[in-house]
């Protein structure tokens, strides 16, 4: 019998914190932590603040650390963690980090 399921929407290993997990998380609201809400504009309640509630290794929401822990230049996490949309951070949802987060994977590859 095939699977019911297309690749997107199999989970990637999620037992360790990487860029491909994160973005896939950032889709999948029913794997979030229970009482996390979404806000772009505050460090503890976007994708950096997100990883922390979902990895042990993850300590702080900064992008230093989200460039030391997904191995990316502080200026790439930058863009992906903070610079998304400048002045529209209330209307950042966890898809257009996730895009970004796929874009700079493509990027790199």
């Amino acid at each position: 019998m095939p699977l019911d399921c297309t690749p997107a929407e199999i989970a990637p290993d999620l037992s360790m914190p990487t860029l491909e997990g994160l973005s896939w998380l950032l889709r999948h609201k029913e794997a979030w932590p229970q009482g996390f809400e979404w806000d772009y504009g505050d460090c503890e309640h976007c994708a950096m603040g997100f990883a922390c509630q979902l990895w042990d290794s993850v300590h702080f929401p900064c992008t230093y650390e989200m460039a030391s822990i997904f191995d990316m230049s502080p200026r790439q996490a930058m863009d992906i963690f903070v610079w998304l949309r400048p002045g529209f951070e209330e209307h950042i949802t966890p898809e257009h980090v996730a895009a970004a987060i796929d874009t700079h994977l493509a990027r790199s590859a």
